[in-house]
């Protein structure tokens, strides 16, 4: 469940709106709800309009007073209430009507964290108040704790402590499951640290197991997750919710036969712990298969690569690390002659890892001091993802940011941290890390390239064309003569991969 969650922070837009959508009625308060829609609308009007609304908000809310009288129990009347009175600042009136909807049913998550949402900027202890008093009511109700050690995390960090201490001597629960969730959402590193605390008090739990195992995984550490998750017995592993990630363990490091058929066994099992979850057994059962016939024609690739014993490699230091990089001049030629010219001209000497989505990849690529992330080389050049042999994306390749409206690729590169076969025929894969993947895997943002040596160049043409911002096609030896405009615009204007 917890990697379908929306931070509490996603929850602030939500709380500043000036009003909902509330469902439709089809009971006698639909044409009063009608009504009150029709209020709504001509002020979305005026605001379009830059006209005030302060006063035609309190009519509305005032309608909506005495609508909430007439249905006491409607849940859309105290939901549209309680966003308008967000909207006008009336904390009380906030309180009345999300503290009504909660006192009915404890376990409405979305009005729930709208409620302490609306105090995140306002009075940081009243947004604790409300979660702790969530959780009291709906003890089985992981988001309510989630979001409550979120907000901790972002905001308060010296609670964290505090609350751990009271958590830890308590088997491993529910509670203690949102406490690390909550703290991953926002520092997974320290979730794992705190997950690693839990399974030194309870070595023999499961859950302590499981706990650590989650965190583990969402931390893109997979062996280290995949050793926990195998502790497990098949009681847990068959769940839903932890069978998933122990199969996306599996998948991460290549092992797709297991990882579907793992997926198979949940289905048939039918333990539906996390409704999320189950869908997204139905997803990867219907996306993943085919990487099962991919992988062994990649691993024939590999063995030729490795017979041939003269593919390009480069070794890229990263914040003082290296890791060796074997790159594919066979399928992706043009890709690799560019990379190639780049690294031995120092234009990725000393630039940072821009853009980093820990489990799924690490972009870099800009040159060094350009703050712009869309930066580029001042050029694109032709996109080699789209060949009959291009190579797919597995852990560890290093393929080239797709960028811009017209899709243009220039300089910039990710490296992945899980197959992401989405991408493949979209972006050139031109290589993979053959030895350091730990370092990448450990990638949180901003790390620094220090430099990339070319270790051996293969034998292959360094001769390519590259794409002006104009269109012209010219040889980049040409291009390399051509005078340069300091204050040129960069050339890519997003960072897409």
């Amino acid at each position: 469940m917890m990697h379908t969650l929306r931070p509490i922070l996603m929850l602030l837009a939500f709380a500043a709106m000036a009003f909902g959508q509330p469902a439709e009625n089809a009971d006698p308060s639909a044409e009063a709800m009608r009504s009150l829609r029709d209020q709504q609308r001509k002020i979305f009007q005026k605001i379009q309009a830059n006209e005030d609304v302060e006063a035609a908000r309190r009519e509305l809310l005032a309608n909506l007073n005495s609508y909430n009288l007439t249905y006491k129990n409607d849940i859309n009347g105290l939901t549209f209430a309680g966003q308008v009175s967000g909207a006008l600042g009336d904390s009380a009136s906030v309180d009345a009507n999300y503290g009504r909807i909660m006192a009915l049913q404890p376990q409405r998550v979305r009005e729930g964290l709208a409620w302490a949402a609306y105090y995140y900027d306002i009075d940081l202890p009243r947004s604790e108040e409300i979660l702790l008093q969530l959780m009291k009511n709906a003890p089985d109700n992981m988001v309510f704790p989630m979001s409550l050690y979120e907000l901790h995390a972002k905001a308060m960090p010296e609670r964290l402590e505090e609350r751990f201490a009271l958590l830890l001597p308590v088997p491993p629960g529910v509670e203690l499951h949102g406490f690390l969730a909550g703290v991953g959402s926002v520092d997974q590193d320290m979730a794992i640290a705190f997950a690693q605390r839990v399974l030194a008090a309870w070595p023999d739990d499961p859950q302590g197991i499981y706990f650590l195992a989650s965190r583990l995984r969402w931390g893109a550490r997979y062996q280290d997750a995949l050793d926990l998750f195998s502790r497990l017995d098949d009681d847990m592993l068959l769940r839903d919710d932890i069978g998933v990630q122990y199969s996306d363990c599996l998948f991460a490091l290549h092992r797709f036969d297991e990882s579907i058929a793992h997926l198979i066994r949940i289905q048939e099992e039918q333990n539906v712990f996390d409704k999320s979850a189950d869908l997204g057994i139905g997803f990867r059962l219907g996306t993943r298969p085919r990487m099962i016939e991919t992988w062994k024609a990649e691993q024939s690739i590999r063995e030729l690569d490795a017979a041939r014993g003269d593919t390009p490699l480069v070794r890229m230091t990263i914040d003082g690390t290296p890791i060796l990089i074997e790159l594919f001049d066979n399928e992706a030629p043009v890709t690799v002659a560019n990379f190639l010219a780049l690294a031995e001209e120092g234009f990725y000497d000393r630039s940072e890892f821009h853009r980093v989505h820990p489990g799924l990849m690490s972009q870099g690529g800009r040159r060094a001091g350009d703050t712009d992330p869309y930066g580029g080389p001042g050029y694109s050049i032709v996109n080699e993802g789209d060949r009959d042999d291009a190579r797919g994306h597995f852990r560890g390749s290093i393929a080239m940011a797709n960028v811009g409206p017209d899709h243009r690729i220039g300089s910039q590169f990710y490296l992945t941290h899980f197959p992401t076969q989405h991408l493949d025929t979209k972006n050139p894969v031109f290589g993979r890390v053959i030895s350091g993947f730990e370092i990448v895997e450990a990638m949180r943002g901003d790390e620094k390239i220090e430099k990339i040596e070319i270790l051996r160049r293969g034998d292959h043409d360094d001769a390519f064309e590259v794409q002006l911002e104009n269109g012209i096609s010219i040889p980049r030896v040409a291009w390399k003569a051509m005078p340069t405009e300091p204050d040129a615009a960069p050339d890519q204007r997003s960072d897409e991969p």
